[in-house]
């Protein structure tokens, strides 16, 4: 597989600049999906890996590009593994994760599981689909705890609610360089550039 450009999937912008933070050095031309007018796939998958494929197998056939989707999200073990695959969902379409959080809470209430010593982790696949070539996974995970009321106003998403095992920061009062020591997009972004270097030699 040659790859010259690619479109990255997504329509989070702080998603977005962490991917393309990692294409710079390939000379690799990101495409984003800002310009593109496409609708979204429906993610019809049974978890990270399969939403994974939907979405970029979907924004290739599209575009006739190779597309680089991630689907990712955090699981709370007090709640049987939910949000899970479901995480963008609870922000609603106007993707706002205060009212995700609060959601979080009020399924913990209705669960009788108080908000000290919750345990979750995030999760994170990404699938890169390029035209007539197989799809290649990346996967990383980062296990740690669930705190209230959220901390930090960095990252996205549920950031100011995750402490990753080995800290006692929300990824939400981390800088960019600090979470990416220990975050699962971070993760499955390192197997991604071992393939890129592959595909260079």
């Amino acid at each position: 597989m040659e790859l010259k450009k690619v479109l990255i999937a997504t329509g989070n912008k702080g998603k977005l600049i962490e991917f393309q933070r990692y294409f710079n050095n390939y000379n690799i031309e990101c495409v984003s999906l800002e310009d593109k007018n496409i609708a979204e796939p429906e993610e019809n998958g049974n978890s990270f890996k399969e939403n994974s494929y939907v979405k970029a197998k979907y924004y290739c056939e599209a575009t006739k590009l190779p597309a680089l989707a991630d689907d990712s999200g955090l699981s709370i073990d007090q709640l049987d593994g939910m949000p899970g695959i479901y995480s963008a969902r609870w922000a609603g379409k106007d993707k706002d994760f205060a009212k995700a959080i609060e959601i979080i809470k009020l399924k913990l209430k209705e669960n009788n599981k108080p908000l000290n010593n919750l345990t979750g982790a995030f999760h994170c696949a990404l699938c890169l689909v390029a035209p007539n070539q197989k799809p290649q996974y990346f996967l990383g995970s980062i296990s740690g705890k669930i705190t209230f009321p959220p901390r930090g106003d960095k990252g996205f998403g549920y950031d100011p609610i995750f402490i990753p095992t080995g800290d006692t920061r929300t990824f939400g009062e981390m800088s960019f360089e600090e979470k990416q020591i220990y975050a699962h997009r971070a993760k499955a972004l390192e197997k991604l550039q071992l393939y890129l270097n592959l595909l260079r030699k």
